[in-house]
C-alpha cells in the first residue's frame, strides 16, 4: 500500500461527465486524459488515517486489512478496467514476500540508515538497490 510499483493510473473520457467531490462539481470533457496517485489515494487520511482504521495513514499495520481496508487497497485497479492477472500477481507476490521476510531484513545498500525512494514510471530505491540481511535465527520474532 505504502509503495505502490505503478503508482497512476490514467484513462481518457469517451463522453462529456460530470464528476461530483464533495461542495464541488467539475465538468470534464470528452478526450480529457484522468490521471489517478495510487501513491497518494494510498496515504489519504480520510480513506486510511486514524478514524478510519485506527491508525495513521502514513504508518503499516497489516491489521488495517481485517476489516474494510481491503475495499480501498487498489494495487490492480478497479472495476471492469481492473488487471485481469492480479489474482496470478497477488499469488505471487504473498508467496514471495513471505518467504522473503521469514528470513531477511531489507536495508540501505549505504549503511546511510533510509533508503531514500525515486519515482519514475515506478517507485524504487534511489540508487536502485537494496541489500538482503539474513536474519538472526537466535532472535524470536514471533513474539
Amino acid at each position: 500500500r505504502m509503495y505502490p510499483p505503478f503508482y497512476l493510473f490514467m484513462c481518457e473520457t469517451k463522453e462529456d461527465d460530470t464528476v461530483c467531490a464533495p461542495g464541488n462539481q467539475v465538468k470534464i470533457k470528452k478526450g480529457t486524459t484522468l490521471v489517478a496517485s495510487l501513491y497518494e489515494t494510498n496515504r489519504d487520511e480520510q480513506a486510511w488515517g486514524e478514524e478510519k482504521t485506527g491508525f495513521p495513514a502514513h504508518e503499516f499495520h497489516s491489521a488495517r486489512f481485517d476489516d474494510k481496508g481491503a475495499e480501498r487497497f487498489i494495487p490492480f485497479g478497479a472495476g471492469k478496467r481492473a488487471c485481469t492477472g492480479q489474482s496470478l500477481g497477488r499469488l505471487e507476490g504473498n508467496v514471495m514476500l513471505s518467504r522473503l521476510a521469514q528470513d531477511f531484513d531489507i536495508v540501505p545498500s549505504d549503511d546511510k540508515g533510509t533508503i531514500e525512494l525515486h519515482s519514475d514510471l515506478s517507485i524504487h530505491p534511489k540508487d536502485g538497490t537494496v541489500r538482503l540481511k539474513l536474519r538472526d535465527k537466535s532472535v524470536n520474532t514471533t513474539g
